[in-house]
């Protein structure tokens, strides 16, 4: 299993341009497809009204390194990625 990791410290146009890969890794044969697809971040929270929490539910995980992000559908905290990646192995 292989998986992609976009860090990036500051989102703006970033959110989209991780699922505009995760869409055109949807395109390749279906053995590329099985890559999976993660987003670090390190300040955004995902705030219930934010547009960018729905968007990327699309993703095979977000992790954000601030504490006070609630954790919602695949939005975790950073703590949480090592388990994740082990549960791919």
């Amino acid at each position: 299993m292989i998986a992609i990791i976009s860090a990036k410290t500051t989102l703006a146009e970033r959110v989209m341009q991780t699922i505009s890969w995760n869409n055109y890794l949807q395109t390749l044969p279906k053995d590329i497809q099985k890559i999976k697809l993660f987003l670090v971040t390190a300040w955004e929270t995902f705030e219930k009204d934010s547009a960018n929490r729905e968007r990327v539910q699309q993703l095979d995980g977000v992790y954000v390194c601030n504490s006070d992000v609630k954790e919602y559908g695949n939005i975790k905290k950073f703590s949480k990625i090592i388990a994740d990646l082990k549960n791919l192995l």
